[in-house]
């Protein structure tokens, strides 16, 4: 087998020069960019910036948080500069939001749901109408006065004293209208009705204090909740077309697909390159011997051989990898396709030998002595070397599709970075069918160069050495 005379053919020097651009890009990518390509949510510088930020809204520091806020502004990148317009709004108007909060926890069974209304629309419970902290407090000063004069006017219903009542009710509206029903009660009834209403009222009641200390009180809830919008804007988005950055965009984990693809092409060629090895050394062994060997030997051998070939060899593949569960490793991987995939090896050997094996100088070998292992080795091999760096190739070709294909049904490792598993990612979130093409054309088109490229060199190497092709 000469190598000079390989890279005569057209087709084998276009099959190789696919199969080392994939190489050399699945080894020397990774060297170029160090990122850890199952980072998810990328940071760019500056998202560490804004750390201090949240360091001190979370301390509750909101001197420091607006000396920061001050500071960040100085940057020149504008989806900064609006989200920290959030931040500030948020920082200025959290306790209102705190204090709106509070209210909506009144009930609309609450018996004086009615009489917070005008609180809620000051907090700015209606969308259309902006919050009011000056009125809220006013409110809630009308609301606490309200409660003073309900207490006031139980005792008087209580002691029979209904006459004085109209000091009471002169401003207060809402009074004027709760003591409506229980004047026209019974003198014997009112005192009864007197206690549920300061029952009533002394319950309310205690939502307008927890709303008034909610509204003199720093919040810091809304303004991380807008930090954290920020941040998250600072992260590599995810699912984004091809840029400057990322030429090849970014995945629904905000990975870099260009990266990923880098490591996922190393696991499947090491996958591949396993699986050949295991697949030829099988094939070759067996389809060796049992040629050589014929008669019963060769009889059981293909017998065997037979058998595996009936059964669809995906099917065993795939039987085996459920039955391992998730396999944590690409050699488990690479030795399973290996061991379902040689018995074509091992009937095209036992074929080629069949036809050597009553050759001259086969012949005048065993006259001289040699044992089997050594005619093997010498007389025979020789003579097929070129087919079995054919049938390698060919099992390397086969070992990457058939990686991919059980990587693609969701079988093997969920954590590694294999080509298959980046097209099952792109099938599980809806890549396909939202047209992010940049998730799974480019992966399809590298492992249709690397197979393609083998194929090729399969029948750059055929068209060399096949007498029939070559004539």
């Amino acid at each position: 087998m000469n190598l000079k005379t390989m890279f005569r053919s057209s087709r084998f020097v276009t099959g190789f020069s696919l199969v080392m651009i994939v190489v050399f890009y699945a080894i020397f990518y990774p060297f170029v960019n160090r990122e850890n390509p199952k980072a998810d949510r990328v940071e760019n510088p500056l998202y560490k910036q804004t750390d201090p930020l949240r360091t001190a809204l979370t301390t509750e520091d909101y001197e420091t948080a607006k000396e920061e806020i001050e500071a960040l502004s100085q940057t020149d990148n504008d989806t900064l500069q609006k989200a920290l317009i959030e931040v500030k709004t948020a920082l200025d108007t959290g306790r209102i939001t705190k204090a709106l909060s509070g209210a909506k926890q009144v009930k609309k069974t609450n018996p004086l749901y009615n009489e917070f209304s005008d609180l809620r629309i000051a907090l700015g419970f209606d969308p259309a109408i902006p919050a009011d902290e000056s009125a809220a407090r006013a409110e809630l000063e009308k609301l606490t006065t309200h409660h003073g004069n309900v207490l006031a006017a139980a005792e008087l219903l209580k002691s029979g004293k209904t006459d004085q009542l109209d000091s009471l009710t002169k401003e207060d509206d809402l009074l004027k209208e709760e003591l409506k029903p229980i004047l026209e009660m019974e003198p014997s009834e009112q005192a009864e009705a007197a206690d549920v209403l300061i029952e009533n009222h002394e319950n309310t009641y205690k939502w307008v204090q927890e709303i008034t200390v909610r509204l003199d009180t720093e919040s810091n809830e809304e303004p991380l909740k807008a930090l954290a919008a920020i941040q998250k804007t600072l992260l590599v988005p995810k699912d984004s077309p091809p840029s400057r950055d990322y030429p090849l965009g970014t995945d629904s984990f905000s990975r870099n697909i260009i990266l990923e693809m880098a490591y996922g092409a190393r696991l499947s060629l090491f996958v591949g390159l396993l699986a050949g090895i295991i697949a030829t050394v099988i094939g070759l062994i067996l389809g060796l011997y049992a040629g050589f060997k014929g008669g019963l030997v060769d009889n059981v051998i293909t017998t065997f051989t037979n058998t595996f070939i009936v059964i669809p060899s995906m099917v065993i593949l795939i039987l085996i990898s459920v039955a391992l569960g998730q396999v944590k490793s690409g050699w488990i991987t690479g030795l399973i396709i290996g061991l379902t995939s040689w018995p074509w090896t091992a009937r095209a050997v036992r074929a080629q030998t069949t036809s050597l094996r009553h050759r001259d100088h086969v012949n005048m070998a065993r006259i001289t002595g040699y044992g089997t292992a050594r005619i093997i080795v010498t007389e025979i091999m020789p003579y097929i070397a070129s087919y079995i760096v054919m049938a390698f190739i060919l099992q390397v070709a086969s070992g990457i599709m058939m990686e991919a294909t059980i990587a693609i049904l969701g079988l093997g490792d969920p954590t590694a970075i294999s080509l298959g598993r980046m097209i099952n990612w792109a099938m599980q979130y809806e890549a396909v069918r939202s047209g992010r093409w940049w998730q799974f054309i480019p992966v399809a088109l590298c492992i249709t160069f690397v197979t393609f490229g083998l194929y090729m060199m399969n029948s750059g190497m055929d068209e060399v050495f096949n007498p029939k092709i070559r004539s």
